[in-house]
């Protein structure tokens, strides 16, 4: 039984405890739409981890600047 949840958790289909996960909508300067799915405690947390996300470049797009973000539950 922990091994079978153990795997579970590590696919992300169990949110660590106290978090949930969210979908965040990002506008780029190019008119660009992306979504990107995260595990955060809040909506503004969500939108804080996709913003670091996409300064990271763990986002693939071309533009270089958010022009709008919106996180949503999952």
């Amino acid at each position: 039984y922990i091994q079978l949840f153990t795997h579970i958790y590590q696919l992300k289909l169990i949110p660590p405890t106290g978090m949930d996960y969210f979908y965040v909508d990002i506008e780029t300067e190019l008119g660009e739409m992306l979504t990107y799915y995260v595990a955060a405690m809040d909506e503004a947390q969500a939108e804080d981890f996709a913003t670091a996300a996409f300064e990271n470049g763990e986002i693939e797009c071309m533009g270089i600047q958010i022009v709008s973000i919106y996180a949503y539950r999952a």
